[in-house]
């Protein structure tokens, strides 16, 4: 909020006329408050409830690599009390983390790709030169390819995410999309979890139940970050953080019946 606001003072500054207020509690803000911590639009006070920087954002922590490594760390394996430690900070170095982890996603399914290609290659039969092919093709644009791909999926899913927020009264976009962004790094499971699916018999079903795991354990986690990071409880925050699981669970239940009504069709 800019402008003065009539026999309004800041909540910090005894006698500073309000130009603002936090985008987390709505206390008044002052000018002096804006210019220390015009970075996210909080208070001091929601400042240090919140937490510090992520190691991604705190370049006196090491190298990009380095960082990246610790920040998707923090996120797979201990999201919960990553989120109770640290604050919303730089919506742009989320999603340069958010790009990165597209970057290792392609590296590692190229990488894959390129075992299947060498399979393929032993192989004695001219009708899986194609296959091979298609395969060596996908494999080297791989790391290309998935950088956009994991940028579309946070984008698409904080904005489901910011949409549910805002229909329960939250709505601090930028703390939305950054969230997302780095709970994106909770996906690099998906890939051990693909590899434990071309085990026979119980591969299929163990893998899609893991699956089904992390996307909940995200949903939990973004539930927890509504909590923290909007000041919602109960069933908002729930709301909040399932949204995205809900809309994707419908996606995937309309496509396989949408596979089935067109198997039924062509059988007839």
């Amino acid at each position: 909020m800019e402008g003065a606001l009539d026999g309004a003072s800041c909540a910090a500054h005894a006698g500073a006329q309000a130009t603002g207020t936090c985008e987390r509690c709505g206390n008044f803000l002052c000018p002096l408050c804006t210019d220390l911590f015009e970075e996210d639009g909080w208070c001091e006070a929601c400042r240090e409830r919140a937490g510090g920087r992520v190691p991604f954002e705190r370049e006196e922590d090491g190298g990009l690599l380095y960082r990246w490594y610790a920040t998707a760390r923090a996120f797979v394996f201990s999201p919960r009390d990553t989120l109770d430690r640290t604050r919303p900070g730089s919506l742009q170095a989320a999603l340069m983390h958010n790009a990165l982890t597209g970057v290792f996603s392609g590296l590692i399914a190229g990488g894959l790709g390129l075992c299947l290609v060498a399979v393929l290659a032993r192989m004695v039969s001219r009708e899986l030169d194609d296959v091979a092919v298609a395969v060596l093709v996908m494999s080297l644009a791989a790391p290309l390819v998935m950088p956009v791909y994991t940028l579309l999926a946070t984008a698409v899913r904080g904005t489901v995410y910011y949409v549910a927020l805002v229909l329960v009264g939250g709505g601090d976009a930028r703390a939305a999309y950054w969230v997302t962004a780095y709970l994106g790094s909770m996906h690099l499971a998906h890939y051990p979890i693909a590899m434990l699916q071309r085990l026979p018999i119980v591969g299929a079903p163990a893998g899609l139940l893991l699956q089904l795991g992390v996307e909940v354990w995200y949903a939990l986690q973004l539930t927890h970050a509504a909590e923290r990071y909007h000041g919602l409880t109960g069933g908002k925050a729930t709301f909040a953080g399932w949204a995205g699981f809900v809309v994707l669970a419908c996606l995937v239940l309309s496509l396989v019946a949408t596979v089935f009504v067109g198997a039924a069709i062509a059988v007839r």
